[in-house]
Protein backbone atom coordinates (compact mmCIF):
# COMPACT_ATOMS: atom_id res chain seq x y z
CA UNK A 1 0.00 0.00 0.00
CA UNK A 2 1.26 3.35 -1.07
CA UNK A 3 2.56 5.66 2.11
CA UNK A 4 0.23 8.07 0.96
CA UNK A 5 -2.61 6.37 1.12
CA UNK A 6 -1.26 5.11 4.58
CA UNK A 7 -1.57 8.73 5.47
CA UNK A 8 -5.12 8.95 4.51
CA UNK A 9 -5.90 5.65 6.01
CA UNK A 10 -4.22 7.07 9.65
CA UNK A 11 -5.99 10.50 9.54
CA UNK A 12 -9.51 8.96 9.27
CA UNK A 13 -8.68 6.45 11.80
CA UNK A 14 -7.65 9.23 14.37
CA UNK A 15 -10.70 11.08 12.78
CA UNK A 16 -12.96 8.67 13.25
CA UNK A 17 -11.79 7.49 16.94
CA UNK A 18 -12.17 11.00 17.66
CA UNK A 19 -15.38 11.41 16.73
CA UNK A 20 -16.69 8.02 18.84
CA UNK A 21 -16.74 5.86 15.89
CA UNK A 22 -15.96 2.04 15.67
CA UNK A 23 -14.40 0.46 13.17
CA UNK A 24 -17.92 -1.61 12.70
CA UNK A 25 -19.88 1.53 11.94
CA UNK A 26 -17.06 2.87 9.95
CA UNK A 27 -17.24 -0.34 7.93
CA UNK A 28 -20.88 -0.39 7.74
CA UNK A 29 -20.24 2.94 6.24
CA UNK A 30 -17.91 1.97 3.98
CA UNK A 31 -20.24 -1.25 3.03
CA UNK A 32 -18.06 -4.32 4.25
CA UNK A 33 -18.62 -6.37 1.19
CA UNK A 34 -16.36 -3.99 -0.96
CA UNK A 35 -13.12 -4.69 -1.67
CA UNK A 36 -11.10 -3.06 0.67
CA UNK A 37 -7.53 -3.64 -0.67
CA UNK A 38 -8.26 -0.80 -3.18
CA UNK A 39 -7.48 2.66 -1.32
CA UNK A 40 -9.23 4.45 -3.61
CA UNK A 41 -12.72 3.14 -3.12
CA UNK A 42 -11.76 3.78 1.00
CA UNK A 43 -10.76 7.31 -0.14
CA UNK A 44 -13.95 8.19 -2.12
CA UNK A 45 -15.94 6.71 0.44
CA UNK A 46 -14.45 8.32 3.06
CA UNK A 47 -14.36 11.33 1.55
CA UNK A 48 -18.25 11.08 0.40
CA UNK A 49 -19.25 10.24 4.56
CA UNK A 50 -17.30 13.58 5.47
CA UNK A 51 -19.35 15.77 2.65
CA UNK A 52 -22.15 14.23 4.52
CA UNK A 53 -21.28 15.16 8.01
CA UNK A 54 -20.35 19.00 6.76
CA UNK A 55 -22.40 21.35 7.94
CA UNK A 56 -23.51 24.12 5.85
CA UNK A 57 -20.65 26.96 6.56
CA UNK A 58 -17.89 24.26 6.04
CA UNK A 59 -17.08 22.99 9.51
CA UNK A 60 -17.93 19.80 11.34
CA UNK A 61 -19.45 18.67 14.76
CA UNK A 62 -16.59 18.20 17.69
CA UNK A 63 -19.03 15.03 18.41
CA UNK A 64 -21.00 13.15 15.23
CA UNK A 65 -24.35 12.57 17.07
CA UNK A 66 -26.93 10.86 15.72
CA UNK A 67 -28.56 15.03 15.20
CA UNK A 68 -30.06 15.86 11.65
CA UNK A 69 -28.45 19.11 11.80
CA UNK A 70 -25.45 20.41 13.19
CA UNK A 71 -25.19 21.02 16.75
CA UNK A 72 -23.61 24.03 16.46
CA UNK A 73 -20.38 22.65 18.55
CA UNK A 74 -17.37 22.80 16.26
CA UNK A 75 -13.51 23.56 16.67
CA UNK A 76 -11.02 25.05 14.29
CA UNK A 77 -8.42 22.48 15.21
CA UNK A 78 -10.79 19.67 13.17
CA UNK A 79 -11.11 21.47 10.18
CA UNK A 80 -7.98 20.81 8.31
CA UNK A 81 -7.50 17.64 9.10
CA UNK A 82 -10.86 16.46 8.27
CA UNK A 83 -10.73 18.26 5.01
CA UNK A 84 -7.28 16.72 3.83
CA UNK A 85 -9.28 13.68 2.43
CA UNK A 86 -11.49 15.90 0.64
CA UNK A 87 -8.68 17.39 -1.53
CA UNK A 88 -7.40 14.18 -1.61
CA UNK A 89 -10.46 12.58 -3.07
CA UNK A 90 -10.15 15.48 -5.95
CA UNK A 91 -6.90 14.63 -6.57
CA UNK A 92 -7.74 11.17 -7.33
CA UNK A 93 -10.87 11.71 -9.20
CA UNK A 94 -11.32 15.10 -10.37
CA UNK A 95 -14.93 15.25 -9.24
CA UNK A 96 -15.77 18.91 -8.07
CA UNK A 97 -17.89 17.96 -5.31
CA UNK A 98 -14.72 16.78 -3.52
CA UNK A 99 -13.49 20.44 -4.11
CA UNK A 100 -16.09 21.99 -3.43
CA UNK A 101 -16.32 20.82 0.13
CA UNK A 102 -12.81 21.06 0.39
CA UNK A 103 -13.59 24.82 -0.50
CA UNK A 104 -16.10 25.48 1.78
CA UNK A 105 -13.85 24.01 4.87
CA UNK A 106 -11.31 26.30 3.98
CA UNK A 107 -13.66 29.20 3.32
CA UNK A 108 -14.41 28.45 6.95
CA UNK A 109 -11.47 28.73 8.39
CA UNK A 110 -10.65 32.15 6.54
CA UNK A 111 -13.69 33.28 7.91
CA UNK A 112 -12.92 32.37 11.72
CA UNK A 113 -9.31 32.75 11.89
CA UNK A 114 -8.92 36.22 10.07
CA UNK A 115 -6.71 38.95 9.63
CA UNK A 116 -4.65 39.34 11.46
CA UNK A 117 -4.26 36.46 12.95
CA UNK A 118 -5.41 36.68 16.52
CA UNK A 119 -3.23 35.76 19.88
CA UNK A 120 -6.45 34.11 21.46
CA UNK A 121 -6.32 31.52 18.86
CA UNK A 122 -5.33 28.04 18.88
CA UNK A 123 -3.50 27.51 15.40
CA UNK A 124 -2.11 24.19 14.37
CA UNK A 125 -0.08 22.60 11.57
CA UNK A 126 -3.02 20.40 9.95
CA UNK A 127 -5.08 24.01 8.91
CA UNK A 128 -1.59 24.94 7.20
CA UNK A 129 -1.03 22.15 5.51
CA UNK A 130 -4.54 21.74 4.41
CA UNK A 131 -4.64 25.57 3.38
CA UNK A 132 -1.60 24.72 1.08
CA UNK A 133 -2.94 21.20 -0.35
CA UNK A 134 -6.36 23.14 -1.51
CA UNK A 135 -4.72 26.04 -2.63
CA UNK A 136 -2.43 23.62 -4.84
CA UNK A 137 -5.54 22.43 -5.70
CA UNK A 138 -7.94 24.77 -6.56
CA UNK A 139 -5.24 27.42 -7.94
CA UNK A 140 -6.05 29.61 -5.52
CA UNK A 141 -4.00 31.70 -3.71
CA UNK A 142 -6.24 32.96 -0.86
CA UNK A 143 -5.59 29.62 0.90
CA UNK A 144 -1.77 29.35 0.81
CA UNK A 145 -1.76 33.27 1.61
CA UNK A 146 -4.22 32.24 4.81
CA UNK A 147 -1.37 29.81 5.46
CA UNK A 148 1.11 31.92 5.36
CA UNK A 149 -0.03 34.25 7.44
CA UNK A 150 -0.77 31.13 10.29
CA UNK A 151 2.63 30.23 10.26
CA UNK A 152 4.08 33.41 10.18
CA UNK A 153 1.66 34.58 13.45
CA UNK A 154 2.78 31.07 15.20
CA UNK A 155 6.99 31.60 14.37
CA UNK A 156 6.92 35.55 14.62
CA UNK A 157 4.26 36.64 16.59
CA UNK A 158 2.66 36.41 20.12
CA UNK A 159 0.11 33.85 19.99
CA UNK A 160 -1.50 31.20 22.04
CA UNK A 161 0.94 28.64 22.27
CA UNK A 162 3.14 31.03 23.21
CA UNK A 163 1.12 33.33 25.85
CA UNK A 164 0.76 29.93 27.63
CA UNK A 165 3.89 27.70 27.22
CA UNK A 166 6.45 30.66 27.32
CA UNK A 167 7.77 29.76 23.62
CA UNK A 168 7.48 32.75 22.12
CA UNK A 169 9.50 33.06 18.90
CA UNK A 170 9.76 36.04 18.07
CA UNK A 171 12.22 39.38 19.01
CA UNK A 172 11.30 41.06 21.86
Amino acid sequence: MDLKYNRIILMLTVFLFLFGFSFDVFAATLDVNSDFTDERNVIIAAADRIIDLQADDGSWDWVVTDEVGSTGITYLNIAGVTAEVLVDAYKLTGDSKYLDAATDAGDYLISQIGDPVLSSQRQNAFSIIFLYHLAEASSETIYSDQADAIFTHITTEENYWSLNNVNHCADD
